[in-house]
């Protein structure tokens, strides 16, 4: 993944990128409602403090040459979290649309009301949106980290 492909990821959520020494330290903005799964966790050293407006400043620190994992960790936390919020939206506007039928719909349509649910299988995954475990997701010129 080229540099301009990072940046486009991080942007919405990047406060600076700083080196300490003899480390790199990602400084992000993210929502307070957000959350780091703990095997990304595990991945990363981490710090947190309360930033304005219901942010959380999240700082990540690294060693340069361990950047590119770090940043597939966040790049993961950052689609985990964006999956979790459209499935909070999508959830919301189906309940909705399950009372407006149950506002409008018969006693005895409702006890046959069935719902059938697709199954998605790995292969229709999609890896780039989601990444994978075993650490890959951003690349360097196209090969895996």
């Amino acid at each position: 993944m080229t540099f301009e492909e990072i940046i486009e990821i991080l942007f919405p959520y990047l406060y600076s990128i700083r080196r300490l020494k003899t480390y790199l330290s990602f400084d992000l903005i993210f929502p307070t409602t957000w959350e780091f799964p703990n095997n990304l966790l595990e991945k990363l050293q981490v710090t947190q403090n309360e930033g304005n407006d219901g942010k959380m400043i999240t700082s990540i620190v690294t060693v340069p040459n361990q950047s590119a994992l770090t940043l597939s960790v966040i790049q993961k936390i950052i689609y985990h979290n964006l999956e979790r919020e459209e499935k909070e939206r999508l959830f919301k506007s189906k309940v909705s649309e399950l009372k407006k039928l149950f506002g409008s719909t018969n006693l005895e349509q409702l006890k046959h009301l069935e719902f059938n649910v697709y199954e998605e299988t790995d292969k229709d995954a999609d890896p780039q949106l989601y990444g994978t475990d075993d650490d890959e997701g951003i690349e360097r010129n196209g090969e895996g980290t």
